[in-house]
C-alpha cells in the first residue's frame, strides 16, 4: 500500500526481492522492460488482499505473477 506514495523505496524493495535465489528461475523480465517496478505496483494496488502479507512475500507474488515466464 505504501508503494504509490514512495516509489524510490518501493523500487529498491522490488529490486531486493528480485535478488531472491529461487525467484530468479520463475520470472522473466522482457527486454527493454524499463521501470519494472510500475507493473508490480499496479498489480499490488489491484490486489488489496496482499496488504496483509509481509512486504517481501507480496512483492515476490507480484513479480511471479506479472513477469511469469
Amino acid at each position: 500500500m505504501a508503494c504509490p506514495g514512495d516509489k524510490p523505496s518501493c523500487s529498491s524493495a522490488v529490486g531486493s526481492a528480485m535478488l531472491q535465489g529461487p525467484l530468479n528461475d520463475s520470472i522473466c523480465l522482457p527486454d527493454g522492460a524499463g521501470d519494472y517496478t510500475l507493473p508490480v505496483i499496479a498489480w499490488l494496488t489491484a490486489h488489496p488482499e496482499t496488504a496483509a502479507m509481509k512486504t517481501n512475500e507480496g512483492l515476490i507474488l507480484a513479480l511471479k505473477t506479472v513477469y511469469r515466464c
